[in-house]
């Protein structure tokens, strides 16, 4: 309560207030957006009885308050949120009219289970087209999207299935609880060679996993050297997965690469499935931003783990991008690479030390598994013929017609290398003469 003051005695100097945030109700100041509010002068509730206040001049005389805004102006095409949306926390403008429900689409009945519903933030910002599908996997099926706002570019769409994730693929975040590696390390990456994360969303059986959707049809150019596919001697199944997930690159019964049986990802695999083998020219092209991608994730301290020709977008310009992370490893880079007794990558892409079922480490792996691609990439063929000629770096001879420069064998040597301790590093790698030939 406020005493009065005695006469004679100076005026009471009482405190400013200082700017309050404004929270709005239920939210708690980590989940708000705050707004600042500037605060009134404070005016004593009396005047002491000696003394009289003298007029203000003109100039001096206050000013009229503006009112106070509640909220925060948005663009037209901001559609809020729900709280069931872990991407995004904007309170809903007062002034703002509800908006009419979308109808969603039919899902397909062979990929979400009966009676699912998508969640309407989801389908808010995304048309979901849920046919033809854009790839699938162990862990769930990637669809293509389009945006309802802003560019309206279309994007692609992973959906993960909760419970087929294995207790190696969850991690930590910081933010957001347990979540699947791909998504934490996406989340993480800013690389011009690796696919670009957009979002995410959650629901009780599904992580939708929203980035970009990266890759052309290509057309037939100068450097690119068709070439009629030779069988070749079929690889025998892995000791260490026999039922690997992955069908492997040469074990069709024709002996030849299998023929994609989803629609045009435009992938490294389908691009070289429709040309054959391409020029040197243009394997150093795409085979330069490969390593570029690599080198940037190995100086983070991840290992993608699962390198292979499908899991490299392509576009007509030739521009590619690394996806797929779910195999991947995060490590503290202040240490040295620790041992892995785990593989869940594909079995012709395998390092020796991980077919004989030994520990492994993943940089030197990944180089082996540059190695096996650069050879696709000039070849058309795997460098091996069988497991035991990787395990004992049988490199096969080419085709009839099929040549090599030198500088890119001893490239290929290098990363085929069986020997952990004599395999080409990363850096390496990098500054190869046949790399760094322009």
């Amino acid at each position: 309560m406020f005493q009065p003051q005695a006469p004679g005695q100076p005026p009471v100097q009482l405190p400013q207030l200082p700017d309050a945030p404004y929270t709005p109700t239920g939210k708690s100041p980590t989940q708000a957006t705050f707004l600042h509010v500037p605060s009134s002068p404070f005016t004593p509730p009396f005047t002491p009885p000696h003394t009289t206040p003298l007029p203000l001049p003109l100039f001096e005389q206050p000013k009229p308050r503006p009112p106070i805004q509640t909220h925060l102006p948005l663009p037209q095409h901001f559609l809020p949120p729900t709280p069931t949306s872990p991407a995004l926390n904007v309170p809903l403008p007062l002034s703002r009219p509800a908006s009419p429900p979308i109808e969603p689409a039919p899902l397909p009945a062979n990929l979400f289970p009966a009676g699912h519903r998508l969640l309407p933030d989801f389908l808010h910002r995304y048309e979901l087209h849920a046919s033809p599908e854009l790839g699938s996997g162990g862990f769930g099926f990637v669809l293509l999207a389009q945006k309802r706002y802003g560019d309206m570019h279309d994007v692609a769409v992973k959906f993960i299935v909760k419970d087929k994730m294995p207790r190696h693929s969850w991690i930590l975040d910081r933010d957001y609880g347990m979540l699947p590696i791909e998504i934490t390390v996406l989340r993480l990456v800013k690389h011009e060679n690796i696919v670009e994360f957009i979002e995410f969303f959650q629901d009780d059986v599904y992580f939708y996993l929203v980035q970009e959707l990266h890759g052309t049809p290509w057309t037939s150019q100068p450097t690119l050297m068709p070439l009629p596919p030779t069988p070749t001697s079929p690889m025998p199944a892995s000791p260490i997965s026999p039922t690997s997930p992955y069908p492997s690159l040469l074990a069709a019964p024709s002996g030849a690469r299998p023929t994609p049986v989803r629609r045009a990802s435009y992938d490294l695999f389908e691009c070289i499935e429709r040309h054959t083998r391409l020029s040197e020219d243009c394997a150093r092209h795409i085979f330069r931003q490969v390593v570029h991608a690599v080198s940037y994730l190995h100086a983070l301290g991840i290992y993608h783990r699962d390198i292979k020709d499908e899991n490299i977008l392509i576009d007509e310009a030739f521009r590619v991008k690394l996806i797929d992370f779910g195999s991947s490893a995060i490590t503290d880079t202040r240490r040295p690479a620790p041992f892995h007794d785990r593989f869940f990558g594909t079995m012709n892409f395998a390092s020796p030390e991980i077919l004989m079922n030994k520990p492994y480490r993943a940089p030197p792996a990944e180089i082996w598994t540059l190695g096996i691609l650069l050879h696709i990439l000039i070849t058309g063929e795997c460098p091996f013929s069988s497991t035991q000629a990787a395990i004992e770096g049988r490199i096969s001879q080419p085709r009839k017609g099929v040549f090599m420069s030198r500088d890119c064998e001893m490239l290929v040597r290098g990363c085929l290398e069986v020997d952990v301790d004599k395999r080409l590093t990363i850096c390496e790698v990098k500054r190869h003469a046949w790399l760094m030939r322009n």
